[in-house]
């Protein structure tokens, strides 16, 4: 191989593709190989290939003058062998090359000189270290003719300066040597200047194709009367809408002293004390708030603040009034356009022109981009001028060259946290920008919330939160963010305190998640040891006990009223923050925190009456027993006042379907929104006034006849329907069958899949319905009405009379052999997805599905013909899946449903109350 040129492709002066093919078409010896190898190590650290511990010169590269030094230079490191190697080479391989060698060498030799970076700047060093002066100088010697020398003139300088007590003549100051320039002092890095109003290219670019979009339609160029407006009016419009930098400064100082300060609430004008002149106002703008109208407010130096604004900007472009209507129409237009299409970008370069054109944009249009900047994220939301974003970066990327140069003082990070908190990003401006003229929402509230939480300014953020003048629209995200800075500050009564004012209003919906924060922060800071502080304030806001397992059980019951079931990533947080903030309790079992990545660990083995229990556990389906804690768990059941507002969820839900139903093929005049609610009312009616042996087993009748049914020969099958009523009755109990009207007539249309056909009932077909009919134990749906109504309704209701009075649930001891559980019991497989159910309250749905809900298995009859007659039936839960506690010796015993679990699996807790001698004995 050309080692020469092996060599100089290392040193980055080679990049011809050719040179590259050339080494790749050489062949080498397994042991000259290996020798290049180890050259290649050493020359790479360094040092020469041989044994010599001189450094390789790499400054000697590239020229054709000194080839032959170098090769020579070569032949010191290398060996003579590598130079006449090359040139047998040469001999033999010419013709098997794929390019003649000759000439690639006689290229090489004729080439250009390849300068890079690193040749310049070894020139440029080593001619300003000739033109310095050295930092030590022994007069009178030759230490640079001799460098062997200079070791034995360092320590008689050193002897010199330890003996003297002045400073010697040969030494120079250390501010008086000229140091060598750094690689940024010989290649300083060119500046570049920055427009201040130039907008940011990306945004800007996003905004140009949506507003050219909206200034080229029809509709635009046109007046109201659609009349097109003269093209001297649009085009000086058109052209400052598309600009892309800024042509008139603005400032509004009422707008940052709202940031800083806050704004003002809108007092309410009950009393008649505003003055006329604000009341006509109001008549004049409803929308705007009422202190625009009195001087000296904030409200009212904003409004004036954008007046002057907006008259100067009409001045500097000579904007008639109708051209500054086309300004404001376009800016309306652009809300819309990015609401619909979901972009955010190119509002930031609107609003920067809304701005500098002082406009009074509608509390719609206003709204309208609240919604899009609450709802879309985007790339750029902070700054559309690029030159501020850039003035920003440049005075944080300064900040973090002196922190590493060790020259960051308390100054530099005092004027970085001001240049942070002046900066106003733009949602958080375009929010106070609303309320400061018209009455705030719950979204400008949320994104200053927002904005209060990423300075870390909780108690600001919830003071913002009780000057709202209405929560009647307050939503989660808008208490949240404050919740969990709180939380992450560790700032645990502020934190409760603010978790209950959430839990009291009426719109905010918490989720598992919010509890499971709550309660893992007041863990993880040691308030439910037995030996820990009151929680500040815990029982002025209604808790009855401030600490240990007792606080921590009251605080799981307020979670149990919202929430049914947690995830298992709630549940690892919750056993590491108990683990975490239990330790030290006198536990004679000692749980391990799980890994962000790991699960709770499943233990079935009886836990002690003093262990801690945070495991996940296996309940027994037939009995319901916990055999972690040796509890039962129980069945929770409607009570009485839910049943009622089951019956009347049911009311509500059926009269809303009727009418959108209805809706579609009849007028409001002809229909009556009533009928379907009236239907099922009579029905309730029905089965509380008949007489006779009450009903234990309601069925879904169609449901039952689908069953299976989705084959070719396929049909609605009444037959089907007999075999469940006869299986019920064999299991004593006594069936109510519920059909839509349709199906009880003689012929109807049928539905299953891709096919759609009519069916006609046989004779056997009709008999099943007679027979039904005959024993009170068929109930046919009115038309128009939805059947899943009445067999829900069914299964809660009283009987009074055919019950009279009589409990008809079954017990685990029946001498019947009955399956035990709630009476009446629903027969069905419908999996309750129907999007209306999910009006109902959850608790309310979930309670009731657990308690009455059957489902049933069989093979699918074709007519009335079936291989195999026996069918099984799912009974309902023995213990209800929702979260409950039970009592044990020790403690009280919780089981968290996790929904990425099995169906029997929960998550059991149980702080047992350690006496307060043994835990008091414990090092903290």
């Amino acid at each position: 191989m050309n080692q020469f040129l092996f060599h100089r492709l290392k040193l980055g002066q080679w990049s011809s593709p050719d040179n590259f093919r050339c080494i790749s078409s050489v062949s080498f010896s397994t042991d000259v190989r290996r020798q290049r190898l180890e050259n290649l190590r050493s020359l790479r650290k360094g040092k020469a290939p041989t044994n010599s511990n001189d450094a390789i010169d790499y400054r000697y590269r590239g020229a054709p003058t000194e080839t032959p030094f170098q090769n020579k230079h070569i032949k010191e490191l290398w060996g003579n062998s590598v130079l006449d190697g090359e040139d047998e080479r040469r001999k033999k391989d010419t013709s098997n090359s794929k390019f003649d060698v000759k000439q690639s060498i006689k290229w090489e030799k004729d080439s250009s000189k390849f300068v890079s970076f690193f040749d310049g700047v070894d020139a440029k060093m080593t001619k300003n270290k000739q033109a310095s002066k050295p930092l030590l100088t022994n007069e009178g010697s030759h230490a640079d003719d001799n460098p062997n020398e200079v070791g034995s003139n360092f320590s008689t300088l050193l002897d010199d300066i330890l003996k003297s007590d002045s400073k010697p003549k040969h030494i120079e100051p250390i501010d008086q040597i000229d140091k060598t320039p750094s690689i940024f002092d010989l290649f300083p890095l060119k500046s570049t200047t920055i427009n201040p109003n130039k907008y940011d290219k990306h945004s800007f670019d996003m905004y140009h194709e949506a507003m050219k979009t909206i200034v080229e339609s029809d509709r635009f160029g046109r007046k109201d009367t659609r009349k097109p407006i003269k093209a001297d009016v649009v085009e000086p419009v058109m052209s400052w809408l598309l600009r892309d930098e800024r042509v008139l400064d603005y400032d509004y100082p009422a707008l940052k002293n709202a940031d800083k300060f806050g704004i003002g609430i809108d007092e309410n004008d009950s009393d008649g004390s505003l003055s006329k002149e604000v009341n006509d106002g109001r008549q004049l703008n409803k929308g705007f708030r009422s202190e625009i109208y009195i001087k000296g407010t904030e409200t009212s130096n904003f409004y004036s603040e954008l007046k002057v604004q907006n008259e100067n900007f009409r001045n500097k472009l000579n904007f008639s009034e109708e051209q500054f209507d086309l300004v404001e129409r376009a800016f309306k237009n652009l809300a819309s356009y990015c609401a619909k299409n979901s972009r955010s970008a190119p509002l930031t370069i609107a609003w920067e022109k809304i701005k500098e054109a002082g406009i009074i944009p509608s509390n719609d249009t206003l709204n309208v981009c609240l919604y899009v900047t609450s709802t879309v994220t985007s790339g750029v939301l902070s700054s559309a001028l690029s030159g501020g974003l850039s003035s920003r970066g440049s005075k944080r990327q300064l900040s973090a060259v002196l922190s590493i140069l060790g020259k960051d003082n308390d100054t530099n990070k005092e004027v970085e946290d001001e240049n942070i908190l002046e900066a106003i990003d733009f949602p958080t401006e375009l929010a106070l920008f609303h309320d400061l003229l018209y009455k705030p929402t719950e979204k400008s509230v949320s994104l200053r919330v927002k904005r209060l939480v990423s300075l870390g300014d909780a108690s600001g953020a919830e003071h913002l939160l009780d000057s709202f003048p209405s929560n009647d629209d307050a939503r989660l995200r808008t208490y949240l963010p404050v919740l969990k800075l709180y939380c992450e500050q560790g700032n645990v009564p502020a934190a409760l305190r603010l978790f209950k004012c959430m839990r009291n209003e009426p719109t905010v919906r918490l989720e598992p998640e919010n509890y499971v924060l709550m309660i893992s922060t007041v863990a993880e800071n040691g308030y439910f040891k037995s030996t820990s502080k009151p929680l500040e304030g815990a029982q002025n806001i209604g808790y009855r006990y401030a600490k240990g397992a007792d606080l921590f059980d009251e605080l799981v019951t307020e979670m149990s009223e919202d929430v049914l079931e947690i995830s298992a990533a709630s549940a690892r947080r919750l056993h590491n923050a108990l683990v975490e903030g239990l330790e030290g309790e006198c536990f004679s079992d000692k749980a391990e925190p799980i890994h962000s990545l790991g699960g709770v660990v499943t233990r079935n083995e009886k836990a002690g009456d003093i262990d801690l229990v945070t495991s996940r556990v296996l309940i027994e389906k037939s009995t319901g027993n916990c055999p972690r804690t040796g509890v039962t768990l129980q069945l929770i059941k409607l009570e009485k006042a839910q049943q009622n507002q089951l019956h009347e969820s049911l009311l509500e839900l059926s009269k809303t379907r009727f009418e959108e139903f209805t809706g579609k093929t009849e007028t409001r005049s002809q229909r009556n929104d009533d009928y379907a609610a009236e239907k099922l009312n009579e029905f309730a009616l029905w089965l509380n006034k008949r007489e006779g042996k009450p009903f234990t087993a309601i069925i879904d009748g169609a449901n039952v006849a689908y069953y299976m049914q989705n084959f070719d020969k396929g049909c609605f099958n009444f037959h089907q329907i007999q075999f469940v009523v006869d299986a019920l009755e064999k299991s004593h109990e006594h069936p109510l069958v519920i059909l839509p009207y349709k199906y009880c007539t003689d012929s109807f249309m049928v539905s299953m899949g891709l096919k759609h056909f009519r069916q006609s009932l046989s004779t056997k077909e009709r008999r099943i319905l007679e027979n039904l009919s005959k024993k009170g134990q068929l109930y046919r749906v009115p038309s128009r009405c939805l059947d899943d109504y009445y067999w829900m309704l069914a299964s809660v209701s009283d009987q009074t009379k055919s019950r009279n009075g009589e409990n008809l649930d079954v017990s685990h001891d029946d001498v019947r052999g009955r399956w035990p559980g709630t009476r009446p019991m629903l027969i069905t497989n419908d999996q309750m997805r129907d999007h209306k159910l999910g009006l109902l309250e959850p608790r309310l749905f979930r309670r009731w599905t657990s308690c009455y809900i059957v489902n049933y298995s069989f093979t699918a009859f074709v007519r009335d013909a079936s291989i195999d007659r026996e069918i099984s039936f799912s009974t309902a839960d023995f213990f209800s899946r929702e979260i409950q506690s039970n009592k044990t010796v020790t403690g009280t015993a919780w089981h968290f449903p996790v929904s990425d679990w099995g169906l029997d699996d929960r998550f059991c807790v149980r702080i047992p109350r350690v006496p307060a001698n043994e835990s008091a004995s414990v090092p903290f």
